[in-house]
């Protein structure tokens, strides 16, 4: 099966650069033994780091297959692709399918690109965004050709997976702020 990836290498290079920060952080506490607050400053940094890693790293885009995976910050989403009806790249993207309205910080435009947009100015094919968009819209379109359907008539098969592994970081890091701070 075809997987086509598409995340903002920006947002993903800071945010690698935070969570490494943050865990550098935290080994140098942790390096002369956690006292009260040590341990409470070690939570609060692995609960940043979980946070800049599910808002800046994991969001993206991908088609795999004749599904459009949407991966946000705490979920996933999944879709045919060919329930795409409108797809719009701004400074987040929108997605319109089965009726819905769907939205990724997966790419994303700069106010800039978003401003010269509005004034009419020429669209710029080859930048990344557009592409993006470019590429989903076409996706869709061939999908719906290949199943004889038109704009709006692919029923949504909407799947929604949990991010667990971070749920449940966030929530132990919360949990070790709580219990540190009254300790």
């Amino acid at each position: 099966m075809e997987v086509e990836k598409f995340h903002s290498s920006g947002s993903r290079i800071l945010g690698v650069i935070g969570v490494l920060l943050a865990l550098a952080f935290a080994a140098a506490l942790a390096s002369d033994g956690l006292d009260g607050s040590d341990a409470l400053i070690v939570c609060v940094l692995g609960f940043f780091a979980v946070l800049v890693w599910s808002a800046m790293v994991r969001p993206q885009l991908r088609l795999a297959g004749d599904r459009l995976v949407v991966r946000n910050m705490l979920t996933s989403l999944s879709f045919p692709v060919a329930a795409v009806e409108a797809v719009e790249a701004r400074q987040v993207v929108v997605l319109r399918a089965g009726g819905r309205k769907f939205i990724s910080a997966a790419v994303s435009k700069s106010l800039y690109q978003v401003l010269k947009d509005n004034r009419g100015v020429a669209r710029d094919v080859k930048a990344y965004p557009n592409f993006v968009e470019d590429r989903i819209r076409s996706r869709s379109e061939d999908e719906r050709a290949k199943l004889g359907l038109g704009l709006g008539e692919v029923p949504l098969d909407l799947r929604r997976d949990p991010a667990w592994p971070e749920i449940a970081l966030l929530a132990l890091f919360a949990v070790g702020v709580v219990v540190f701070l009254f300790v």
